[in-house]
């Protein structure tokens, strides 16, 4: 059973083209983390709850650091600490009631299913405006047995008090409701109505690359598009990169798909993820094996963020690249050194066992 607020996408395709990075020019531990730059904020934030183990921001802050790295147990203690110290703030009660719900799914426990639901309420409390505590109880409510009091009608009635707070996310709650509900709509409708309530969303835009994207849409015009407009807004961000890589490759415009991974090299020097992203397109498609080598390769000189994809995951797509280039010797490598880094790596243990 999952308790988790944020809706999920199993895709790689979406993990990577959401995964933003910090805004230029501006490498405060808030930055950092608003941006998912989970790597540059750890470095900062744990030295300084450690100098000061009452800073009620950094605790806050390092909670969510601690969820990206899946680290649920931990992240609960550093949030409770942070509420602690403010309990009036509603940005440190909904961190607990996030890290709550995220252990609850890791452990599938009801008895924290439960908690996660208190302290979503706790934090609605504090703030009848506040969009995040209210989307996850509408989550709650639709995933969570009525044994333990889910209830559909509660989660329609949060859906309503999104659509009254923030029209746009409202259009998006409901796209989420019919995702639930396993509706056959097309989300295209409330997804441009997101985007006319609020034009300049990063996250409208990329949902919509998302969808275009898909294998019934395709339409790599619309995905050129909102990626061109998300780097408008938010050109410190790797999606809009990520998501032009991908057309690139796919189309094989090659001057366009370098010009676009040098820029996002510049604008987001550590963070490599537009590489993996044309590089699996490439791997998928068979075309310029010599630049898919090279792209996953460029891919492993630097330590990814925890939600993107692992260096077992980049070599075991390079040890298939090699592959079809018919250097077997190196593939098995390449397999292996996965595996080392990864055990439990299933897809390279079955190629590898293919190859020797």
């Amino acid at each position: 059973m999952n308790f988790r607020r944020t809706a999920q996408f199993s895709a790689l395709l979406t993990a990577l083209l959401l995964a933003p990075a910090v805004r230029a020019n501006d490498p405060s531990p808030e930055a950092l983390v608003e941006g998912s730059h989970w790597k540059r904020a750890k470095a900062l934030l744990e030295p300084r709850v450690q100098a000061n183990p009452n800073d009620a921001q950094a605790l806050f802050l390092l909670s969510q650091v601690r969820v990206a790295y899946r680290d649920f147990k931990d992240a609960v203690a550093l949030a409770e600490r942070a509420a602690a110290q403010n309990p009036k703030s509603v940005e440190y009660r909904q961190q607990v009631a996030e890290a709550v719900c995220e252990l609850a799914g890791k452990e599938k426990s009801f008895s924290l299913g439960r908690r996660c639901k208190q302290e979503l309420e706790a934090a609605a409390a504090l703030d009848p405006n506040h969009v995040d505590s209210r989307w996850g109880l509408m989550e709650w409510h639709m995933e969570a047995p009525w044994i333990i009091g889910g209830r559909k009608d509660e989660a329609r009635k949060r859906l309503a008090e999104i659509q009254r707070i923030n029209p746009s996310r409202g259009f998006l709650a409901q796209n989420r409701m019919n995702q639930y509900e396993k509706r056959a709509d097309s989300p295209e409708p409330l997804l441009l109505k997101a985007l006319e309530a609020n034009p300049k969303s990063y996250s409208v835009h990329m949902a919509l690359v998302n969808f275009y994207f898909s294998d019934g849409q395709r339409k790599y015009d619309l995905v050129e598009m909102h990626a061109r407009e998300a780097l408008k807004l938010e050109p410190g961000r790797t999606g809009g990169y990520g998501g032009l890589a991908i057309v690139f490759a796919r189309q094989k415009r090659w001057p366009d798909l370098d010009a676009i991974l040098t820029q996002a090299e510049k604008n987001v020097p550590d963070n490599f993820s537009p590489y993996f992203n044309a590089g699996n397109v490439l791997l998928t498609g068979g075309s310029d094996l010599l630049r898919t080598e090279k792209y996953f390769r460029k891919y492993l000189t630097m330590e990814p963020e925890p939600n993107l994809p692992s260096h077992a995951d980049a070599r075991w797509r390079l040890a298939l690249v090699l592959e079809k280039m018919n250097r077997k010797p190196e593939a098995i490598q390449e397999l292996q050194k996965a595996i080392e880094l990864n055990p439990n790596h299933e897809a390279a243990k079955k190629d590898l066992k293919r190859l020797k």
